[in-house]
């Protein structure tokens, strides 16, 4: 039997979240705000919170933490008109499955002009880009009559309304960290890198393979299957957007991206390539 390589991801695939107490007294608190200045002030302070622990600082509990904290400030006191802070945190959110469930929250508040509009649809970018990997719109920013075109393909797994408790959270993101657990017993084909840190990862699975991409801040889209041709030295994508695939050459892997620029990466560590 093959040599089989852990998948060596920035996240402990043992820890599962557990903030079931999070909730009562940030609850309270956040509750107890009565005037416009103790709001606009508990907003700077979540703001504060998410940018002190950015890039290769990211922590999930702090992510976690922030992105509970926005939800229940916008239970009891509403959307900050043309704030960023709400969705500027949502960004940071590495669950796909988090961030579809409280979706509606923030549509509710782009569609009652609240949210600021270039926000919004970075944020809806980023819920694109975590569930399929790549993105819907190159080469130009998203515009308002994108929406809907990005709602069509999200449809099948957004929340249809909105749901300001977090109790479900926990539950979210543990899916989230389930998904990943299943790689831990992947047979890893490799791991390459950049010069920007990002890494790459091939794996297979009964009989099939995935394509990961790990950015420099350790975020990450779900896995998504590709199929290589005979000698396993090119990698297509199984969901076609676009003529995305990977070349594999000598120590590098190339990843052709259509309408993006192509990206090298140099090998860290690889086994020998062989059926699955």
């Amino acid at each position: 039997m093959a040599h089989m390589l852990k998948i060596l991801l920035p996240i402990s695939f043992g820890l599962f979240i557990h903030l079931k107490s999070f909730g009562q007294g940030i609850e309270s608190e956040i509750k107890s705000l009565t005037t416009k200045s103790e709001i606009e002030a508990y907003w700077q302070i979540i703001k504060d919170l998410d940018q002190k622990l950015r890039g290769p600082e990211t922590s999930d509990s702090n992510d976690n933490s922030n992105f509970k904290k926005v939800i229940i400030t916008l239970k009891y006191h509403g959307f900050p008109a043309h704030s960023k802070i709400p969705i500027l945190v949502a960004i940071h959110q590495k669950s796909a499955w988090v961030n579809e469930y409280y979706f509606p929250i923030f549509y509710s508040a782009y569609q009652a002009g609240k949210a600021d509009s270039a926000w919004f649809f970075h944020y809806l970018r980023g819920i694109y880009r975590n569930r399929f990997d790549r993105d819907l719109v190159r080469g130009r920013p998203i515009e308002a009559k994108d929406v809907k075109l990005f709602l069509a393909q999200l449809s099948p797994f957004l929340k249809l309304e909105c749901d300001f408790s977090i109790e479900p959270f926990d539950s979210l993101f543990n899916r989230h960290i389930e998904e990943l657990n299943k790689l831990r017993n992947h047979d890893t084909l490799g791991i390459w890198e950049n010069e920007q840190n990002d890494r790459i990862y091939l794996f297979s699975h009964s009989g099939k393979f995935h394509f990961l991409k790990i950015w420099r801040d350790n975020s990450h889209s779900l896995p998504q299957e590709v199929f290589s041709n005979q000698n396993q030295t090119r990698f297509d994508f199984t969901s076609k957007k676009y003529n995305d695939y990977v070349l594999i050459e000598g120590r590098n892997l190339i990843y052709h991206q259509e309408f993006n620029p192509t990206e090298i990466y140099s090998l860290k560590t690889r086994k020998s390539l062989g059926k699955p």
